[in-house]
């Protein structure tokens, strides 16, 4: 996602829904912040947000849609790593097994539908 025209200079990056930081990863240009969720049917779903520039939560903490979890690069920013980092990676996971790394790049289609949702289809079915 990446926010062409963002009202202000910093854009805040919040938690989809109800739950708790799993795993905070601070890597200069790859900072991540993963949230682990509980579906109305029991079931456990892992949102993971990458490219942050500063991470306000911590492991353990509990969260909510007002949470701010982070912030994005800016352009300006993005521009001291050579790449567009000034995006949200987001990610809506079945499992964390593979601890938010980019092992997705070497998933094949069945490994991808184990791990991951669809974000188009489960947005649609499951955030009104």
């Amino acid at each position: 996602m990446n926010p062409t025209q963002p009202k202000t200079k910093l854009v805040g990056v919040y938690a989809m829904a109800n739950g708790i930081v799993c795993s905070v990863h601070l890597g200069e240009n790859q900072r991540t912040v993963v949230v682990k969720h509980k579906l109305p049917n029991g079931q456990t779903m892992f949102t993971s947000y990458k490219h942050l520039k500063e991470v306000y939560v911590s492991n353990g903490q509990q969260v909510d849609q007002n949470t701010k979890l982070a912030r994005l690069f800016t352009p300006q920013e993005s521009k001291k790593y050579g790449g567009d980092y000034h995006h949200l990676h987001l990610e809506i996971r079945k499992k964390f097994d593979d601890y938010g790394c980019a092992s997705w790049l070497t998933f094949n289609n069945t490994q991808l539908n184990e791990r991951f949702y669809n974000p188009q289809v489960f947005i649609k079915e499951h955030i009104k």
